[in-house]
């Protein structure tokens, strides 16, 4: 009798020792664990249908206290599990061969499926997008190396979804596709949010999605037959930051992601590609930070940067001539500023957006940037859900960022009871990318950061706060508040450049006088109003901005007075000139915006743009206005004059004779019909060498307005200069005093002193020293202006230092030099199709008398 039952015993004992072997061997585990019995429980569950505890599992493999036997329900779902009917038998259907073929075409359909989730989510045309060059590189470096997995990581909108998709075409599904015959599992958010029921174990979720073809186990199937035909398992796990998890489950997610790749890490077979945000790989990366091992089974790629680990270069030219290719756009008129701007991919969404909307995308300021920083904030908070919590957790943000002064980035405490009360619309401002969270580890525990993703979006809400700080006025205390708060801050320009575009759409046209009047420095203002000229610009596109209250007239004539400075060689003035030369409705206003391009065109020796200047202005012009009569004569002779026709020999007598451009003249304060007057007489005065006719002229000028000489204005500072030239021959000593005046005054208000007076100082040097037979330093004063000349592309002031470093040159002895100068002048008069012959006239006008001088 105790023999039966020891027998029974150790038959019963060695039953359940095969039985826990089988279930190990099915369940891929090969030492269990205690925390191994919750995975083995669900597996067994969902294979047989029926419910087996955590517990009675444990119970099995000794890491529970048994106090009776296994119930005979426990036993049969145990060998159900493992028997040879739903186990061994199901193996033995398939052919290993056509497992594999069932395989790939089933992981196939799910990475098609995320293909496609991510073609159809795609912000632009799916075709318009391209391949990520860096990427292709950086995979097959990857691929082909021990490494076990590999990240990409980037802020929102970086483009990561849309780079592996390209990726995958190109690399796996391609007709010669590198990668082919290797199985690819590409999954998406939507997907990983089915982990739940897995109590986010990706292993378990991955066999019971496959468990039809793998019955035993991915891992192990793998492992049997796919290591030894040297062929891959690449899983590709996009969008990780996407998924909508509470802190516990994202943490759950996290780590089985991590125990999944490094349980896995010694197979060949066994590739991993991730992408996710900064701060879901800092969380991941903690992980594996102090095991040297799995770093070592990491690439990072040749592009990570900063603290936070970005790992995603910007798009290059190349990249974004191609996509851009594809718009309603020449992509060689595309402003270089937009092209940097665009190098984050988010931001060609907003861009093909304006594009379609008919707006002209040619504008040199960052005009285009405001737009397209305006169109993504609209979307991603004033269009989203809990828009008014958002807003006032943002006014929070930028109320501490203030006062901090730290810029674009707060201590994640200092804002912690603001993200508890708003908690949804937080979490759909860390979604969308407006903000992100860092962790910086400057000290000795990490301290969490909240910042917006894109400094411009910063700078927008700033110019809110400021706005409405001041109840929506802009006046002086506004100006006043942004120069006493950003002094010497770039903030400062951008906070204006805000403000322009509020006060224009919303035909503020006395604020926006204020702005133009507001004192900058002067690189600043020069930017500042051709960023106001191509607003207004942009703005005209609406017709209906011309019948609105918008004091049109009011404001050109504030700009007159800012651009009556006769900064002819900057490029800033002259775009500014041609932008509000379209913007401008009164007929008289747009006629000395062309006045002063023709003058601008002469200088560069851009003889056809100046005819079609001068068609124009007969357009424009009142033929009953002297003004407007005298200003086409003037650009007719000067245009003769550069082309060397001989007729402007005869007629500039006349115009000189009749003095009536300076008599029509006001006494008084100087307008801008005045000073354009004085300047166009002067000018033809100084090119047919009537000394004595400038000499008479200012002399009217002077009597009517006697101030002039003691306000530094462009129109007194170019009589000085001129006055300087024309006593050249005459009065040496009155050259000496006015040389000496204009050089204090350069001193004094420097970069106010443009590049277009200096030009004409260099020039008036360089003549006075050769005079005094100082060639050296002549040549000194000449080489510096050639260089000016040539930078700034003013043509005509080129020609005149040619001509005279070539005499310079050859009394020195230097024949080499001179003989390229000549030659460099042969090429300018060739390829502007001018002539010299009346410049040398000029040179002879202001008291050039050397005899050798144009000897060449």
């Amino acid at each position: 009798m105790f023999s039966f039952w020891f027998f029974a015993i150790f038959k019963m004992d060695k039953d359940l020792f095969l039985l826990k072997k089988q279930i190990l061997e099915k369940s891929s585990i090969s030492v269990p664990t205690p925390a191994d019995c919750k995975k083995i429980a669900l597996l067994i569950s969902k294979a047989v249908s029926r419910n087996v505890s955590e517990t009675t599992i444990k119970r099995l493999f000794g890491f529970a206290k048994t106090t009776h036997n296994f119930s005979k329900y426990t036993i049969t779902s145990l060998h159900d599990y493992v028997s040879e009917e739903s186990y061994f038998g199901e193996v033995e259907i398939f052919k290993t061969e056509k497992r594999i073929e069932l395989l790939q075409a089933e992981t196939k359909a799910i990475s098609l499926k995320t293909l496609n989730n991510i073609k159809g989510k795609s912000t632009i045309r799916y075709d318009y997008t391209v391949k990520r060059e860096f990427l292709e590189r950086e995979f097959n470096y990857f691929y082909k190396k021990d490494y076990v997995f590999c990240s990409y990581v980037a802020q929102a909108g970086y483009g990561k979804s849309i780079m592996l998709a390209h990726l995958v075409e190109e690399s796996f599904f391609g007709e010669y596709a590198e990668f082919k015959d290797d199985l690819l599992l590409f999954i998406n958010p939507h997907m990983l949010l089915d982990l739940e029921g897995y109590d986010y174990n990706i292993e378990l979720w991955l066999d019971n999605q496959l468990k039809h073809i793998v019955p035993e186990g991915l891992v192990k199937f793998f492992n049997e037959y796919i290591e030894p035909m040297q062929r891959k398992l690449v899983l590709i796990v996009d969008g990780l930051s996407d998924v909508t998890l509470n802190k516990d489950n994202s943490n759950k997610l996290i780590n089985s992601l991590a125990d999944f790749i490094f349980s896995n890490s010694r197979h060949n077979w066994f590739k991993v590609v991730l992408s996710m945000r900064n701060i879901e790989w800092l969380s991941f990366y903690e992980k594996i930070r102090h095991s040297a091992y799995a770093k070592s089974k990491w690439y990072a790629g040749n592009y990570s940067s900063g603290e936070e680990f970005t790992n995603i270069p910007p798009l290059t030219d190349r990249e974004i001539d191609l996509v851009i290719g594809n718009f309603p756009i020449d992509v060689s008129r595309i402003n270089p500023k937009t092209k940097i701007q665009l190098r984050t991919p988010f931001y060609l969404r907003f861009y093909y957006e304006l594009l379609e909307s008919d707006k002209d995308e040619a504008y040199f300021t960052d005009l285009t940037y405001y737009e397209l920083i305006s169109k993504y904030v609209h979307l991603k908070v004033n269009l989203s859900e809990h828009y008014t919590e958002k807003i006032l957790l943002l006014k929070k943000f930028i109320c501490l960022a203030t006062s901090i002064q730290k810029g674009n980035a707060v201590e994640k405490a200092a804002l912690l009871n603001d993200i508890v009360t708003f908690k949804d619309a937080y979490q759909e401002l860390l979604l969308h990318g407006v903000l992100v969270e860092e962790k910086h580890y400057g000290g000795v525990l990490p301290i969490e950061i909240i910042r917006f993703q894109q400094p411009h979006v910063f700078e927008y809400f700033l110019f809110i706060e400021t706005i409405d700080k001041h109840q929506r006025q802009v006046g002086g205390a506004y100006l006043q508040y942004i120069d006493a708060n950003y002094e010497n801050s770039p903030l400062a320009l951008k906070l204006l450049q805000w403000t322009v575009r509020y006060v224009i759409i919303n035909d503020q046209s006395e604020a926006l006088i204020k702005l133009i009047q507001h004192d900058l420095p002067i690189a600043e203002k020069k930017y500042f109003l051709f960023f106001i000229a191509e607003m207004l610009e942009s703005r005209g596109k609406d017709k209906q901005f011309y019948y609105s209250n918008f004091n049109h007239a009011e404001v050109h004539e504030t700009f007159f007075k800012q651009l009556l400075n006769f900064d002819f060689t900057d490029f800033y003035y002259k775009s500014t000139l041609k932008s509000l030369a379209k913007t401008s409705q009164l007929y008289e206003q747009k006629f000395v915006y062309y006045v002063l391009l023709g003058y601008i065109y002469f200088f560069e020796l851009k003889i056809e743009k100046l005819k079609d200047v001068i068609n124009e202005l007969r357009k424009l012009a009142n033929p009953d206005d002297v003004f407007c009569r005298k200003q086409i004569e003037a650009l007719e002779l000067i245009l003769e004059f550069i082309t060397g026709n001989a007729d402007y020999i005869e007629k500039t007598p006349y115009f000189l004779d009749d003095e009536i451009l300076l008599e029509h003249t006001e006494a008084g304060e100087l307008n801008t019909k005045a000073i354009l007057s004085y300047f166009c007489y002067c000018v033809v005065t100084l090119f047919c060498g009537r000394n004595d006719a400038f000499i008479k002229a200012t002399d009217k000028i002077y009597s009517k307005h006697p101030h002039i000489f003691k306000r530094r204005s462009g129109l007194s500072l170019y009589l000085l200069i001129v006055s300087a030239f024309v006593h050249l021959n005459q009065d040496m000593e009155l050259v000496k005093r006015l040389t000496r005046h204009i050089t204090l005054v350069k001193n004094s208000i420097g970069d106010h002193f443009h590049s277009f007076f200096y030009l004409m100082l260099c020039l008036l040097m360089s003549i006075q020293n050769i005079l005094k037979g100082n060639l050296e330093q002549a040549n000194i004063y000449l080489e510096e202006g050639l260089v000016i000349a040539e930078l700034k592309k003013v043509h005509y002031f080129e020609k005149l230092f040619l001509l005279i470093s070539i005499h310079v040159y050859n009394q020195t002895g230097d024949f080499e030099t001179s003989e390229k100068n000549a030659y460099r002048l042969h090429c300018l008069v060739e390829r502007k199709k001018i002539s010299t012959r009346n410049v040398l006239r000029l040179m002879r006008g202001i008291g050039v008398k050397s005899d050798n001088l144009f000897a060449k």
